[in-house]
């Protein structure tokens, strides 16, 4: 149910951006798929964790970041890097924030991934990136709904004043967290592929590039 909503509401957002950039609510829907892929990237490392297989996950998030750049750059061709490299930084950020290694190994580590996002033009920033270890905190950790919504509430607004309110749909991202919890709650009523949205992403990428083109023909 998380990765069916997290999908959908996306479809919504891209229609909005790429074929009607004027129709606002479609671009407000599409916001409230944030919480639900930050979502399944914690429950992801969470899960990766347990059965050790968290290298494994890296290189998927590595090859799936790598993969979606070929049609995302066809349509964001000013060099910005797609969401799956957002990911991939707080999959690394979690990693370190749990890690066992010296503090100050631990410290320097992830002060560099939190620079990494100011530095390169990645999707979502470190707004993006901070997102799901949010989630991971008070949804996987503590199961406390009311403080993922005041903390994803803070962590909008700060970045909103932080960018001169330059993304001001995002707050839907955080009015949306009341829906992933009864998405969570139902989450084995729709159960998608784990591979699904390694090729969703790319694939309907490319697909919108494609009628992009036919449509300026």
């Amino acid at each position: 149910m998380v990765k069916f909503f997290a999908c959908f509401f996306m479809i919504i957002d891209h229609i909005g951006c790429y074929f009607f950039p004027s129709v606002i609510w479609l671009r407000i829907l599409g916001r409230t798929s944030m919480p639900f892929f930050a979502y399944a990237i914690a429950r992801g490392y969470y899960y990766s964790k347990k059965k050790g297989t968290l290298k494994r996950y890296i290189k998927n998030l590595l090859l799936f970041a790598l993969i979606s750049q070929i049609p995302y750059f066809l349509l964001h061709n000013e060099g910005t890097l797609n969401i799956g490299f957002t990911w991939l930084l707080s999959l690394l950020l979690l990693i370190e924030l749990e890690s066992k290694e010296p503090w100050i190994k631990r410290l320097l580590t992830i002060i560099i991934i939190c620079c990494l996002p100011l530095i390169f033009p990645i999707s979502y920033g470190l707004y993006g990136v901070l997102f799901p270890i949010l989630l991971y905190v008070t949804m996987i950790k503590k199961k406390d709904i009311l403080a993922a919504f005041y903390l994803s509430f803070f962590l909008y607004l700060s970045f909103f004043l932080l960018t001169n309110g330059s993304n001001i749909y995002q707050i839907f991202a955080t009015i949306s967290i009341p829906l992933l919890a009864l998405a969570i709650k139902y989450d084995n009523k729709i159960n998608l592929p784990k591979r699904f949205f390694y090729i969703f992403y790319p694939a309907h990428l490319m697909l919108i590039y494609l009628l992009k083109l036919l449509l300026a023909l």
